[in-house]
């Protein structure tokens, strides 16, 4: 999901900077092809190390991403929004990015070009 919103957010860049679609969708596959290479490269490494995941391994590759989920889960259901978005909170102020972000665009006059 993270992939595809990053490639939608490239693409809509590359529109506003005039750059061509085709040649944003082919460095966004070249880079994409880099990385996914990069990475199982890396990860098959990392798993190569004797105990890998558990309590006894070396360099102490614990697999901490096993608990990402529950952690946040935990947090959220624990601390909860209200203490840190509520009013006379710490991120109180941040909450008023919503109604902005949608005046912006509306306040905006279209501009005319020439062809």
């Amino acid at each position: 999901m993270y992939q595809a919103l990053a490639f939608c957010n490239d693409l809509k860049l590359a529109h506003y900077i005039k750059i061509p679609p085709r040649h944003t969708f082919v460095c966004q596959i070249v880079a994409t092809m880099v990385n996914t290479f990069v990475a199982a490269s890396i990860f098959n490494f990392q798993m190569s190390f004797p105990n890998v995941c558990t309590k006894d391994a070396a360099f102490r590759f614990i697999c901490p991403g096993q608990t990402t989920f529950f952690t946040g889960a935990v947090f959220w259901g624990t601390l909860g929004p209200k203490h840190l978005f509520g009013a006379g909170k710490r991120y109180n102020l941040l909450l008023l990015g919503f109604p902005v972000g949608v005046m912006i665009p509306i306040g905006e006059k279209p501009a005319i070009t020439k062809k």
